[in-house]
């Protein structure tokens, strides 16, 4: 059985050599045309949609995508500061042990009310005597001469004394190699030292016998060192910060 390769016309039928196809603009609608309009036209709705709907969809998703991340590392963050907060208690507590015990090393008011009285009793139990005892200010002032180095400065205040001992070489040794005993952080400064009566010496078998010491005068100024307080430390800070505005505006007038 053999078939025709010409597809079946129906009888009666005449094949149109020239369809007619609609016409616009100057232009024939023909399929291959109407496909092409067709895909253009596609793409341009797909790019309207994209840039009216597509495009603004995305970034809201963007903006949610960015807020969701940032508030994970925010609880993420919170978790691991809860699971620190143990080990940051006990950090926190050695650390204001270790302050206590810094403090602990300086002088306080407390002690200040009674330094000429410790400060006579500690020499009299040397064999020596206090002859002079005079505070150079009424009260404590912030350190800001660098005299203990620039880290101390408007950290630490002083009381500044001038004391006068009479005694023995060994007493007036034993006074000042050991007064560090007597308070927390007194500091000695400019120390002089002069014979106030000579040693005495007696002729006994022939011979010259020294009698007793010579007595010493020794003059020097004692140091109380105290931390500032936490309303001075603020007062401080304050004035700081005052003092360096003050110097930007200048420059910035200048």
């Amino acid at each position: 059985m053999t078939y025709a390769q010409d597809e079946f016309i129906p009888e009666g039928a005449e094949l149109e050599e020239n369809p007619e196809y609609p016409t616009a603009f100057g232009i024939t609608f023909t399929p291959k045309v109407s496909g092409v309009i067709c895909a253009v036209l596609g793409v341009a709705a797909a790019a309207y949609l994209g840039i009216n709907f597509v495009k603004p969809a995305w970034e809201v998703y963007q903006e949610a995508q960015t807020t969701k991340n940032t508030k994970q590392e925010e609880i993420d963050l919170r978790e691991e500061q809860l699971d620190q907060a143990p080990l940051l208690e006990a950090e926190l507590q050695q650390a204001q042990a270790q302050r206590q015990q810094v403090l602990n090393l300086f002088a306080n008011e407390r002690t200040l009310d009674t330094l000429l009285l410790d400060l006579n009793r500690f020499i009299e139990s040397r064999q020596g005597q206090l002859v002079n005892y005079q505070p150079i200010e009424e009260k404590p002032v912030p350190i800001e001469d660098g005299s203990y180095g620039s880290g101390v400065n408007g950290k630490l205040k002083r009381q500044s004394v001038e004391v006068t001992v009479e005694g023995g070489f060994d007493a007036t040794r034993s006074i000042l190699r050991n007064i560090e005993q007597l308070q927390s952080l007194l500091v000695v400064k400019d120390l002089t030292s002069n014979v106030a009566e000579n040693q005495v010496l007696v002729y006994e078998n022939g011979r010259l016998v020294p009698q007793g010491q010579p007595k010493l005068e020794t003059s020097f100024r004692l140091d109380a060192l105290l931390p500032l307080s936490e309303e001075e430390l603020a007062e401080a800070a304050e004035e700081a910060a005052e003092e360096a505005a003050g110097e930007e505006g200048a420059e910035g007038q200048e």
